[in-house]
């Protein structure tokens, strides 16, 4: 469990470290926990991990990261930041991944809100079908299909991988309870990701085939993980507000409005 946690940690500053922020490296807790709901598609709660807060759950990986408490909010930072081991593909930070189109991709596994898809062969898009026409419908991955893709991703992994007797455990609720992805231990996640994409590649290749229709060329694109730097005026706007903060009088600090939401936001955070 400790070493899923450790995982997750890495990968929220390597999400900082690849957008080109300079002091990647640091971030306020509730940036971290952010970027931890983020990666979990908000799954993460520093109470499954047996912390009350989550001050105390970063405090528990204290051979990973530091936390100054003495700064409102705490600043985490993490140990030796010039190391390449924050997750093991970071030697290549210009690597990508294949990605099925999102129209087919929400076609083949749109199961739970009963609209039917059709391939509309005048614009080569997949789109939900209207009444009275007549394109060719694009079958979607049933659930009893979907949950054997999950079943032959197990065997797959108990045969190539390494895995503990609690991950184990995880892995068998995932499959029989049929959870989300971020339900998954933390190392299996991406493995998972790309056992379904293969799936669904070859579910929809083979009804292109079988309905004696070309499919895309760009059925599968390929996006790049993003490595240089990218303005936001968000942050821009940011940084310009903390200047007039360092430079505002105790008088004009006592006046200061804050947003409600943003202020209980920081208040949970530090908790």
């Amino acid at each position: 469990m400790m070493e899923d946690t450790k995982q997750l940690i890495r990968q929220a500053f390597k999400q900082a470290r690849v957008s080109g922020k300079p002091d990647w490296h640091r971030m306020t807790t509730a940036v971290l926990k952010n970027r931890l709901l983020s990666i979990t598609g908000n799954a993460f709660n520093e109470t499954e991990y047996g912390a009350d807060t989550f001050t105390s759950f970063i405090l528990g990986h204290s051979d990973l990261v530091d936390i100054d408490r003495s700064r409102f909010p705490p600043i985490v930072e993490l140990r030796e930041p010039g190391s390449n081991d924050l997750d093991p593909g970071y030697a290549n930070p210009a690597s990508s991944r294949p990605k099925i189109r999102s129209d087919l991709w929400r076609a083949a596994l749109d199961y739970s809100s009963g609209t039917e898809y059709v391939w509309d062969t005048v614009y080569g898009q997949a789109r939900p079908s209207r009444p009275g026409e007549d394109m060719p419908t694009l079958p979607r991955v049933t659930l009893t299909v979907h949950q054997q893709w999950r079943r032959e991703f197990v065997d797959t992994v108990r045969a190539s991988t390494s895995i503990t007797s609690e991950q184990e455990n995880q892995v068998n609720t995932w499959v029989q309870h049929q959870l989300p992805t971020s339900r998954l231990p933390f190392p299996l996640i991406p493995q998972w990701n790309g056992f379904l994409r293969d799936k669904v590649h070859q579910h929809l290749l083979s009804w292109f085939g079988e309905s004696g229709l070309d499919p895309p060329s760009n059925l599968v694109t390929t996006v790049a993980e993003r490595t240089t730097p990218r303005s936001s005026d968000a942050e821009v706007l940011r940084q310009f507000v903390l200047r007039v903060v360092r430079e505002m009088t105790e008088h004009e600090l006592t006046q200061l409005n804050l947003p409600s939401r943003a202020v209980l936001r920081v208040t949970k955070s530090s908790q």
